[in-house]
């Protein structure tokens, strides 16, 4: 399996119990935590995260936060809708410039995936 990081909520998440964290670091493999990829791979889920609520302009022509789809009456009358969003690696590799510097360079890209509740989960 591909290393990855996930902000997940807690087992106890509620917005009623502020004396506990609402999310949690996720990192396989587990080593991944406090090492710097670690740490880019989490600001690269966060951004996600903001995007998704609408904090920032969105990237893509028709993409939509949470907030449009309630300012669209999407959600109105209990209607849900529920997705996940993550960057993936389409090919990493190390160069080698003129001069014998190596130079990262690395192609990324987002997946989306609907998410249908059930009554085994997500």
């Amino acid at each position: 399996r591909e290393p990855y990081f996930s902000l997940d909520p807690t087992p106890t998440a509620s917005w009623k119990d502020r004396g506990h964290a609402m999310q949690a670091k996720r990192f396989e493999p587990a080593w991944l935590m406090g090492t710097s990829v670690g740490e880019v791979m989490f600001q690269a889920d966060y951004l996600l995260k903001e995007l998704s609520m609408g904090e920032h302009d969105q990237p893509v022509v028709g993409m939509r936060s949470s907030l449009d789809f309630h300012d669209e009456g999407v959600w109105a009358g209990g209607d849900s809708w529920s997705a996940r969003e993550w960057f993936v690696v389409n090919k990493a590799e190390v160069q080698m410039a003129s001069d014998g510097i190596l130079v990262p360079r690395i192609d990324l890209a987002v997946e989306v995936r609907e998410q249908v509740a059930t009554t085994a989960g997500w």
